[in-house]
């Protein structure tokens, strides 16, 4: 159970703004030798170190049994790369699979309260809302149109690639039909973080009983990953809506109302994109049976991860890749 204090402190306060950033804007920032140098990464930085020194002047660090098991897989990895040296040149596998897992450190230690869990919801809530509505005006003015360099763009992107880096991120065939990128600089893979986020914004609004927000979020919700014409998570959006909504356990008034509510709204959403959404009309229509077998390539990424772990048959090919991380590269690594 959570305390009752709800006094914030200072680590807490920067622990906010790590989430708001890396949210929100998580492209926010520069490239240092290709390397990002993100807000977000600069706030995680900044939090960890602050709440490491305080708790080792404080007390003993008490470390759950998964984080130790996670502690072991990255001194693995730097082992790894510090033997074949080559730790900058795969910066791109360090800082999501070393750096990044270090805010757990922080979340479980300083979100002590229901108080400060509900903070936390609501800047995550509230960047649902920002790169939702902003992905919207991509597809209304264009993308070029509405990047804030530094921001919503990288710097170091914007500046090498031009006011059309966005076609250099694998967003599209052409300048008219482009993948709407929000604040992710690639349509992929902000229509992955909404079907991660929007769970956490639609049983937020349930709980509260706001249907209001809960109709308009699942709108948004729904037109920010139609225009960001990702087959995979357009299929994303009716494993939601059958597993997180129609197949709920609860059998009220208010849920049975629910649930007639959102599938007239789904309803609606299929007529305007069908209308009044040419990109979307054109990839599904343009899209055949074996592409939704294929993903696009990745069924076969995704075979290869199941035959090189079944091929190796040990426990630390299923935690690390059957040849490690480093070497576990390429499209299978992707799946």
């Amino acid at each position: 159970m959570f305390k009752s204090k709800k006094k914030n402190s200072y680590l807490f306060n920067l622990f906010l703004i790590t989430v708001f950033f890396n949210i929100w804007f998580p492209k926010a920032g520069i490239k240092v030798n290709g390397i990002p140098l993100t807000v977000g990464n600069v706030f995680l930085g900044i939090t960890f170190a602050l709440w490491l020194m305080h708790k080792l002047r404080i007390r003993r660090v008490k470390i759950p049994q998964f984080f130790l098991t996670l502690i072991m897989a990255i001194i693995y990895f730097i082992l790894k790369h510090i033997i074949i040296g080559n730790i900058i040149s795969n910066i791109g596998y360090i800082i999501p699979l070393i750096v990044y897992p270090l805010i757990f450190f922080v979340a479980y230690d300083l979100i002590d309260t229901e108080d400060k869990l509900n903070q936390v919801l609501k800047v995550i809530i509230m960047g649902f809302f920002v790169c939702s509505i902003y992905s919207i005006i991509q597809f209304l003015v264009g993308i070029g149109n509405c990047d804030i360099p530094g921001l919503t763009v990288n710097y170091t992107d914007y500046t090498t690639m031009g006011v059309n880096w966005f076609m250099k991120k694998n967003n599209g065939t052409s300048i008219n039909i482009v993948k709407v990128v929000s604040t992710y600089q690639n349509g992929n893979l902000f229509a992955v973080n909404m079907l991660l986020i929007y769970p956490i914004v639609y049983s937020w609004y349930k709980s509260k009983n706001k249907n209001l927000y809960l109709y308009l979020s699942l709108i948004l919700f729904i037109s920010s990953i139609f225009l960001s014409l990702s087959r995979a998570c357009w299929l994303g959006i009716v494993l939601f809506i059958f597993f997180g909504i129609i197949a709920e356990k609860e059998r009220s008034k208010n849920s049975v109302t629910r649930k007639l509510l959102i599938g007239i709204l789904c309803i609606i959403s299929i007529i305007i994109v069908f209308n009044y959404m040419p990109s979307v009309t054109n990839r599904l229509l343009n899209t055949k049976a074996s592409d939704w077998v294929n993903m696009s390539g990745r069924t076969i990424g995704l075979k290869r991860v199941f035959s090189t772990v079944y091929e190796n048959g040990t426990l630390p090919s299923w935690i690390l890749g059957p040849e490690g991380l480093i070497e576990y590269q390429g499209l299978s690594y992707e799946m």
